[in-house]
């Protein structure tokens, strides 16, 4: 599990979002993995979106299929994705469910996400649809609320995580010695996670890191 190999960062291309792409980027890099970028949208979009001509969406008259590939490849060109693989995934349907999808399909071992948007993301992480996603991936799962304690530090094009203190969120299922190293295995001082009253103030990650890691 890890470190992880195939991470998944889903975005809606607002600011909001992009919060999340230094966590997904800096797991990439220092686990030797790759980022996929992916965006549901509710329309159809052309497999190859990045290379038709300029040309073809104006006879269309497909305009919003122009800006969607500027903002796909202004997210690729962010400088924290240098010398990490980017492989970008954009395809339509219901958020919820296209996410856990692509978890399945592309073995996906860490999802990053930020818990509050503006467009699609904001609809797949709202309410119930966000326990949703977090109950069928068969991975862990970062969910970000920026501001947040922020554990990653970009040094030119060296990346280091810095996660010392992990809330342990737990039912004390079965499962938990597993959930345990887990979380040992990815903290910089390879100390136990602290449970809630113990680290009250340091960053969070999602319960749902805790729950999921035992099912893949």
């Amino acid at each position: 599990m890890y470190p992880f190999r195939n991470i998944l960062f889903p975005t809606d291309f607002s600011a909001h979002a992009r919060a999340a792409l230094k966590y997904a980027a800096a797991f990439a890099r220092s686990g030797g993995g790759r980022v996929l970028l992916f965006s549901v949208q509710d329309a159809k979009v052309p497999a190859n979106l990045l290379t038709l001509p300029e040309h073809v969406f104006l006879e269309q008259e497909n305009n919003w299929l122009l800006q969607l590939r500027a903002e796909v490849r202004d997210l690729l060109s962010d400088p924290l994705f240098a010398g990490v693989e980017v492989e970008p995934a954009i395809v339509d349907g219901e958020p919820a469910r296209e996410i856990a999808r692509a978890v399945r399909d592309n073995n996906i071992d860490l999802v990053t996400v930020v818990t509050h948007g503006r467009k699609g993301l904001s609809r797949a992480l709202g309410g119930s649809t966000a326990e949703e996603i977090i109950a069928e991936a068969l991975c862990p799962v970062l969910a970000i609320r920026p501001p947040q304690h922020d554990f990653v530090e970009q040094r030119d094009s060296k990346t280091e995580i810095h996660l010392n203190r992990v809330v342990l969120a737990t039912n004390f299922i079965l499962a938990l010695s597993f959930t345990f190293s887990t979380l040992s295995g990815i903290t910089s001082n390879k100390s136990p996670p602290c449970f809630p009253r113990a680290a009250s103030r340091h960053c969070r990650v999602c319960a749902a890191m805790c729950r999921n890691a035992c099912r893949s």
